[in-house]
């Protein structure tokens, strides 16, 4: 079930009309960063592996391509991501790759 909701979510954000329901870009970005870290945790948890990492690489993609771009400098929890990221990889028994 909690896999249905978030495959559901997933393809919300895609969706090119959802901007106009979203304050900004970054708020959208937000949003999507949260929802494949969640999808990313989700499949940690299945033990589906190679799909977490793809999801939870995508979100340092947007959280990079938002840290980068910001003009005003605001810092994005990036780093509980590579966490995130960190912790999958270990569980993969994929220490040194987890460390860099």
């Amino acid at each position: 079930m909690d896999l249905k909701i978030m495959t559901k979510a997933v393809d919300l954000l895609m969706t090119p009309y959802i901007g106009k329901y979203v304050d900004s870009p970054k708020s959208l970005g937000s949003l999507k960063i949260l929802t494949f870290n969640n999808l990313a945790c989700l499949y940690k948890k299945m033990k589906k592996f190679a799909l977490a990492v793809k999801s939870v690489s995508y979100a340092i993609q947007i959280e990079e391509f938002l840290f980068k771009n910001d003009e005003k400098g605001e810092k994005y929890e990036i780093i509980q991501t590579y966490l995130n990221k960190a912790a999958i990889l270990s569980e993969m028994k994929k220490h040194e790759k987890a460390i860099e």
